[in-house]
């Protein structure tokens, strides 16, 4: 993944993908191995909870692949094009 503005990856946005992930994949695993250990509150709490994290990786993909990176495309184009019009003579 890449920040605003930037053409390297972002460690902090890479991070907030991973712990995502890592969070989506702890509740299912509870969900599926301990389902019928603990109360049904609880299995309410962590499906909302994998919701969330699903809600996030959602969020990040769309990010990355919809608009928002679009509109940093079509940013660096511009600045681009800027560029060269101050380098002509």
């Amino acid at each position: 993944m890449t920040g605003q503005g930037q053409t390297r990856p972002s460690l902090r946005a890479d991070l907030m993908v991973l712990g995502d992930v890592i969070g989506l994949v702890a509740c299912l695993v509870v969900l599926t191995f301990f389902r019928k250990d603990i109360p049904g509150e609880v299995v309410g709490l962590l499906s909302t909870v994998a919701s969330i994290f699903g809600l996030c990786l959602r969020d990040a993909h769309q990010f990355e692949f919809g608009s928002s990176r679009g509109s940093r495309e079509k940013n660096a184009v511009i600045n681009q094009m800027a560029n060269r019009q101050e380098g002509a003579p």
